[in-house]
């Protein structure tokens, strides 16, 4: 009994110390003429964090250090010269 409550008081402990310190980036991936593309990857420069953008071309990456990144956008149907990104800053969330 002892042993089963310490592994979860301290998966508990865990999850709150990392979910203080994460957060993450959500957007919308479109073409010029304003149509989700779905199935682009979103890429978090310099990391392992990335996602694929749904059907509607939203995209949640998930598990951010605060700071700032550049990302990176590919689709292999279309060839994406063009990117624009407004300012992102990850934020602790409060609790």
């Amino acid at each position: 009994m002892k042993k089963y409550f310490l592994t979860v008081f301290i998966l508990g402990v865990m999850s709150i110390l990392f979910s203080q310190t994460t957060g993450k980036i959500k957007g919308v991936v479109t073409d010029e003429a304003g149509k989700p593309l779905s199935g682009a990857n979103v890429i978090v420069i310099g990391t392992t964090w990335g996602a694929e953008a749904d059907s509607n071309g939203y995209y949640y990456i998930i598990g951010v250090k605060k700071g700032k990144y550049k990302l990176k956008c590919e689709n292999s149907e279309i060839l994406l010269e063009k990117m624009s990104f407004l300012n992102l800053t990850v934020l602790k969330k409060q609790i």
